[in-house]
């Protein structure tokens, strides 16, 4: 069972590994379409009706949303990264060579952060 845990960590490090590098070398490919999301313009284009009773939540501040992408894209590297650590120790731990307890906490550490990514 811990080996089928590792197995599965470790696709979701790999997954938000991929996508982390992408927001650090490459933001602009996601950065656009966040601030499309913070700024609302689809909902306001195609749901005007509903847009008017939260336009307020609107983020159009161009350095707030930098700053936010930046903070977003941090929380995903580290993410990534306690899912290997959680992957690895799974794996150590279906070995034999780490308590069963402790590789259970890392994993679900890095779950924890890659649900709340």
């Amino acid at each position: 069972m811990l080996a089928v845990l590792a197995v599965s960590v470790a696709f979701m490090a790999t997954w938000l590994t991929i996508g982390g590098f992408e927001n650090v070398f490459h933001p602009f490919l996601n950065e656009t379409y966040t601030a499309e999301v913070m700024d609302m313009a689809h909902m306001h284009e195609d749901y005007p009706e509903a847009y008017q009773f939260v336009a307020y939540r609107r983020l159009t501040n161009v350095r707030l949303r930098r700053f936010l992408f930046r903070i977003i894209a941090g929380w995903e590297v580290s993410a990534a990264v306690v899912l290997w650590i959680g992957a690895i120790a799974l794996a150590m731990a279906a070995s034999g060579a780490l308590a069963p307890d402790t590789a259970l906490a890392l994993g679900l550490a890095g779950t924890m952060m890659f649900t709340a990514t």
